[in-house]
């Protein structure tokens, strides 16, 4: 299925049973179906939610614009407003891992209302150069995927033919400008604790331990 983003930009998404809706993202380079091959759909649907893939733009079914521009975290929020509202859902939980946890926060500080709770895995509010990933993709995947996999992940053969299926020039637009602190437009800080911000976003310190070939990828 397909809704558009307020900019124009088509997001591709699937629902898989029904409740109330959990929304998963999934990180750099990697689409939806990452969250299916690690194993995190049936236990969703055995607890009574409905799960809601979206494939992130840039990535997977998604429009691929090819401008910087077009990948900022309004945008990126936007995104996931405009699958809630082709479900006609006023707000849900949200799940992100790495860039897709930077797509919740965003969601949230953009969109407070249509975001009830949000778990941010790999993730943080602050803000970050990106210039190792511009470097990482700058001479094509296959050195993605190398450097990658010499940080000891191992990367199932379906995974290895989704990454190296990516538009590299939307990758590399993707990644063409540092990430700003959230707080900086937002004036919001993280607790005092350190490990909630606002709205009921929690971060959880790094990826999912679900085994072997079991967990959503990549790393941004």
């Amino acid at each position: 299925m397909i809704a558009l983003s307020a900019d124009g930009v088509p997001i591709a998404y699937s629902v898989h049973g029904t409740g109330a809706p959990l929304v998963l993202l999934h990180g750099f380079t990697e689409t939806s179906t990452s969250w299916e091959e690690a194993g995190y759909i049936e236990p969703f649907l055995r607890a009574g939610r409905q799960v809601v893939l979206i494939d992130a733009r840039g990535h997977g079914a998604s429009g691929k614009p090819h401008e910087p521009r077009a990948y900022t975290g309004k945008n990126h929020a936007s995104d996931f407003v405009a699958v809630l509202d082709a479900l006609g859902t006023d707000a849900a939980d949200v799940v992100g891992y790495s860039m897709g946890g930077m797509i919740a926060l965003a969601a949230a500080l953009h969109y407070p209302a249509r975001v009830k709770a949000a778990v941010v895995i790999a993730a943080h509010p602050f803000a970050q150069d990106m210039s190792p990933y511009r470097r990482a993709i700058g001479d094509g995947l296959e050195t993605w995927l190398a450097i990658v996999e010499a940080q000891g992940v191992r990367l199932s053969d379906a995974s290895r033919r989704r990454i190296l299926a990516n538009d590299v020039q939307a990758l590399r637009a993707c990644v063409a400008n540092d990430r700003p602190d959230v707080r900086s437009a937002s004036g919001v800080s993280p607790s005092a604790s350190g490990n909630g911000w606002h709205r009921g976003c929690y971060f959880r310190g790094g990826p999912p331990a679900r085994g072997t070939h079991r967990r959503p990828l990549q790393s941004s």
